[in-house]
């Protein structure tokens, strides 16, 4: 039985009146529901519910604040900033669907709103660099150590961009069924071009006033989990923290870390990591929150600002969607990822990226090593 209500929302300044619909679906075949863009599928680290998400009723070129019903949903999948190479895919991509389905374990239900699709698929692809070279990698690392050494920043996150030639059409299958523990996103903007993303790392989740924050760093193999014990690995972590204790202070009522940091498995990795829970004052928005925490240090360094100068100088390509913010947010909750292990697709190629956090302790040979670890969990979605 299918049923509707009328409804009023509000994005940003902009006030809709429509009706919802919502009917349960007793078996979802993804392929009969994709049928216009863009397509979306999430899947939240730690959640027992998927999203599927299809054509897009509102495009926003800014994070909004948003007033709706509850199971509304505004969808955010987009770059650092308005980079010339990723200028075709936008510049931040948020918008609130079509329709969308909602998978967990009570059941598959379809939401759908009674608003024409106004997105028009992409026909042009990014133009980025094939690849970053053995010896841009090297030349980078050495710039920011020096940079390091002068006093002008603690901590830089070093990126890199690896193309491999893609003949036949990506299967969503593979990363729906994918044995990695993390956050899985795909959005599919036209049939030749895509963006998909393995993170182990949010931005942050919030349930009503309920604060939730990553704090991920240091990387090592899982066999090697004493490596995450070096003082360079601790002290890159302390600078996570410190800059989130430092972005969010004005934020939360009261808050703080674990006493004892943990430690997160991915793919082949492992990572240091631990959570802040705090309480969110009133009258803070989703798009305030974003804004203030990305990128965190985790994803540019620290201090962050002076950063992200530094990386942007010495790394070949535009980020872009490469360590955007991906997820979702409502009235009620949100769940707000970062695309650290991702790739672009396109119709012959696929773009693999990755990082390394670089501090004073860091040696070369192994910084370059990391980055190639990183870059096998999104290999192994080309194999199939």
């Amino acid at each position: 039985m299918q049923k509707s209500r009328k409804i009023k929302f509000c994005v940003g300044q902009k006030v809709f009146e429509t009706t919802l619909t919502k009917s349960q679906i007793a078996k979802f075949d993804k392929d009969l529901f994709f049928d216009c863009f863009p397509e979306l599928y999430f899947k939240a680290k730690k959640a027992s519910y998927e999203i599927y998400a299809k054509g897009a009723v509102l495009i926003s070129n800014a994070y909004e604040s948003i007033k709706g019903p509850k199971e509304l949903l505004f969808f955010v999948s987009g770059s650092l900033g308005a980079e010339k190479d990723w200028k075709d895919l936008g510049s931040i991509f948020g918008f609130i669907p079509k329709e969308w389905i909602i998978k967990s374990a009570h059941g598959t239900i379809l939401y759908s709103l009674d608003l024409p699709s106004i997105y028009i698929p992409l026909e042009k692809c990014p133009q980025l660099p094939l690849e970053t070279t053995h010896e841009q990698v090297r030349s980078g690392i050495l710039e920011i150590q020096k940079a390091i050494n002068e006093d002008k920043i603690a901590k830089c996150i070093f990126a890199k961009v690896k193309s491999l030639p893609f003949q036949k059409p990506f299967q969503l299958n593979t990363l729906i069924e994918h044995p990695s523990s993390g956050t899985k996103y795909y959005i599919r903007f036209s049939p030749l071009i895509a963006f998909c993303s393995l993170t182990p790392e949010w931005i942050y989740k919030r349930l009503n006033k309920q604060l939730h924050i990553d704090a991920i760093a240091g990387t090592a193999l899982k066999k090697n989990k004493s490596d995450l014990e070096s003082d360079k690995i601790k002290q890159e972590f302390l600078f996570v923290k410190q800059d989130i204790l430092e972005s969010i202070q004005d934020f939360v009522k009261e808050g703080s870390f674990h006493k004892e940091d943990d430690y997160l498995t991915h793919h082949n990795v492992i990572h240091r990591c631990n959570t802040f829970n705090g309480e969110l004052k009133k009258n803070y928005e989703d798009s305030d929150l974003i804004n203030k925490l990305h990128p965190t240090s985790a994803i540019s360094g620290y201090p962050k600002i002076e950063a992200k100068k530094i990386y942007s100088y010495f790394e070949n390509f535009q980020r872009g969607y490469y360590a955007s913010p991906i997820g979702f947010y409502n009235q009620n909750k949100a769940y707000l990822a970062v695309a650290i292990r991702s790739m672009l697709l396109t119709e012959d190629r696929a773009y693999l990226f990755a990082g390394a956090g670089i501090t004073k302790e860091s040696h070369l040979d192994h910084e370059a090593l990391e980055l190639d670890q990183k870059l096998n969990l999104m290999k192994s979605l080309l194999i199939n």
